[in-house]
C-alpha cells in the first residue's frame, strides 16, 4: 500500500492542512531536523532557522511525497529538504563573504549529497517518546491503558481483561491499534529494533 493511494491519517491531515496534523508533525520531527542540522555543523541561531525552514518546505510539499511502501521514506525525504537547505544556506553565505567568516568553512565539512546523518538508537526512542503522549491523546482512555498494561508492565491479556472488564480479543485489538497508531507516526524506524540494546 502506497501513501500516495492510501494515505495515513496524519498524512491525511497535513494534506487537509489540520492544524492538529501539523501541530504533531512539528513537535515529533523538528527536534529531529535541528538534531541533523547540528550534526552537519551548523550551529546557533542557524539551527532553528534551518528548522523553520524545512517545516515550511514540508508544509508546501506535502502533496508530493510518496512514500511507495519503503520503511523510513519520511525519514529520508525529510533529510533530503533539511541537506538541501543546509547547502543553501552556506552557498548563501558564500555569496556574501563580508558576513561570512571562509575560516568557518574550512572548519566544517558539508555533508556530501550521498552521506545521510547517523541513525541512532538514542534518536528513534526520542522520536518515540514525543510520539506516544500523541497517540495517548488520540485513542481513547481505556485503549492505551491496555496497550499499557500489556506492553509495559508485561502483563497477561487475561489478567488486562479481567482488570479492564475487557473481552480478551478487545484487549488485543486495544494494543494492535495503538502499535498502528504508533507506526503511522512513526513509519521510518522499525519499533522491533528498540528491543535490542
Amino acid at each position: 500500500m502506497s501513501l500516495g493511494s492510501t494515505p495515513t491519517p496524519m498524512l491525511d491531515g497535513l494534506r487537509r492542512n489540520s492544524l492538529y496534523a501539523w501541530r504533531e508533525l512539528y513537535e515529533v520531527y523538528a527536534p529531529l531536523v535541528a538534531d541533523w542540522t547540528r550534526w552537519a555543523g551548523v550551529g546557533g541561531a542557524d539551527v532553528a532557522e534551518i528548522t523553520q525552514d524545512v517545516m515550511v518546505i514540508v508544509f508546501h510539499r506535502v502533496s508530493d511525497f510518496r512514500r511507495h511502501d519503503r520503511r523510513g521514506a519520511f525519514r529520508s525525504w525529510l533529510w533530503t529538504i533539511t541537506r538541501n537547505e543546509i547547502l543553501r544556506r552556506h552557498r548563501d553565505r558564500l555569496r556574501r563573504p563580508l558576513l561570512f567568516d571562509p575560516k568557518q568553512l574550512e572548519q566544517r565539512s558539508l555533508p556530501e549529497r550521498t552521506q545521510t546523518p547517523p541513525v541512532t538508537r538514542k534518536q528513534d526512542l526520542e522520536l518515540l517518546t514525543r510520539v506516544i503522549p500523541l497517540v495517548k491523546r488520540r485513542v481513547q482512555p481505556r485503549t492505551f491503558r491496555a496497550f499499557q498494561m500489556l506492553t509495559i508492565e508485561n502483563r497477561s491479556t487475561a489478567s488486562v481483561a479481567e482488570e479492564l472488564d475487557m473481552d480478551p480479543h478487545a484487549v488485543r485489538q486495544a494494543k494492535y491499534r495503538v502499535i498502528c497508531c504508533i507506526h503511522e507516526m512513526l513509519n521510518m524506524i522499525d519499533l522491533s529494533d528498540l528491543d535490542n540494546p
